[in-house]
């Protein structure tokens, strides 16, 4: 599964500050939608439901593995 976007969301880590009404905030911003937060940086996430969740969708993950201690993944 491709992202939607080669940008990330936002280039850098942030706290999630909330979440409602199907979307989270963070760093004054918002986002309707999943999301994949990573060390250094935040990404739309285009996964929709959890069988989407395939090594195509973690490419990201993989990718960071080394400076990833915990992986929490909602559904």
């Amino acid at each position: 599964m491709a992202t939607s976007s080669d940008a990330p969301h936002l280039p850098r880590s942030a706290p999630i500050e909330a979440y409602g009404k199907g979307g989270f905030a963070f760093a004054d911003m918002s986002h309707r939608g999943s999301l994949l937060c990573l060390p250094d940086a935040i990404w739309a996430w285009p996964v929709t439901d959890p069988n989407q969740i395939d090594a195509a969708a973690l490419t990201r993950v993989f990718e960071h593995a080394d400076a990833i201690d915990t992986l929490l993944i909602g559904t």
